[in-house]
Parts: structure tokens; C-alpha cells; sequence
């Protein structure tokens, strides 16, 4: 199994345990690293549905682990909401600082993220399964973005 462990400095780097379950071994430290990261971000002390933001993206990330989503998605679904969504108003971070959550959860992470955050909902949603390459608005910047089909996969996981 080839997962995620957090290095020196806070870098995320590939850690590799073909016998292990995604909650074992020196990976299962890694997950734990990751839940730490964001007791710091203080997702802990945001309300969010039903309970608090940290357990909805724990949630999230146990979920997506157990569809056997690659690694990266998982990561991603654990910080979906770290620059705020159209949908949920609090950050963790600025959209500014987006070297902060690649360092914590890697750059193809960090990515499918901050376009999850990025997506106006209201204005995209409708348009998902009408085409391949839809356009969304960033509603950080306000420009209009199409977003390739690698990417809309992975944004809808």
C-alpha cells in the first residue's frame, strides 16, 4: 500500500508498507499527523453540521478511504474545506496561502482542493454531466476556468 506519511519540515512524502491496512504502521502516524495539522488550523473549534468541522472532515476522509479512493483524493477530502467553500464560510487558511496546505497534504492534494473550494456551486453544479470540460467561475479571483475532465473527476469524488 503506498500512503502518505508527513517528513521533516511538514512535507508530505510517500511512505510504503505493502502488508499494512490504510491504520496501520509508521502510515497510520502519518493519518495522525494529518488530524494534528488541522487541530492547529483549529478545525476543532469551527461548528459545522451536526458536531464540529474536524469531525465532518475526518468523516469525509474515512469515508473516501473506505470507497478505496487513491491517496491523494483521501488527503484532499480531509482538507476540502481549508480555504472555505461556496457552501461552508469559514477558512482555515487564506486561498493566499496555499503553500501551507501543500506542504501539510502535497501538491496534487492541495489542487483537487483548491479548486473544491474555488467552485461557485450555485453557478457549477448544473453544469456537471453536460459536458467534459466545464467552465466554473473561481470565486476567489472571478475568473472563468474550464475545468479539464481529470480534474471534474476528481473534484465529484
Amino acid at each position: 500500500m503506498n500512503t502518505s506519511s508527513i517528513g521533516k519540515k511538514g512535507r508530505a512524502m510517500e511512505c510504503e508498507d505493502k502488508h499494512a491496512t490504510p491504520y496501520e504502521s509508521n502510515c497510520e502516524m502519518a493519518e495522525s499527523q494529518l488530524y494534528t495539522q488541522l487541530i492547529e488550523l483549529h478545525a476543532d473549534d469551527i461548528d459545522h453540521i451536526d458536531g464540529n468541522l474536524i469531525d465532518h472532515l475526518k468523516g469525509t476522509y474515512t469515508l473516501l478511504k473506505n470507497w478505496h479512493a487513491r491517496e491523494s483524493i483521501c488527503k484532499a477530502g480531509l482538507y476540502h474545506a481549508a480555504y472555505s467553500t461556496s457552501g461552508f464560510g469559514h477558512a482555515l487558511v487564506s486561498d493566499k496561502n496555499r503553500d501551507r496546505i501543500k506542504q501539510i497534504i502535497g501538491e496534487e492534494s492541495e489542487n483537487i482542493v483548491y479548486i473544491y473550494c474555488a467552485v461557485d456551486r450555485d453557478d457549477f453544479w448544473s453544469k456537471i454531466g453536460i459536458s467534459d470540460n466545464p467552465v466554473y467561475i473561481n470565486r476567489f479571483t472571478g475568473e472563468k476556468k474550464h475545468l479539464p475532465l481529470d480534474e471534474l473527476k476528481d473534484y465529484c469524488e
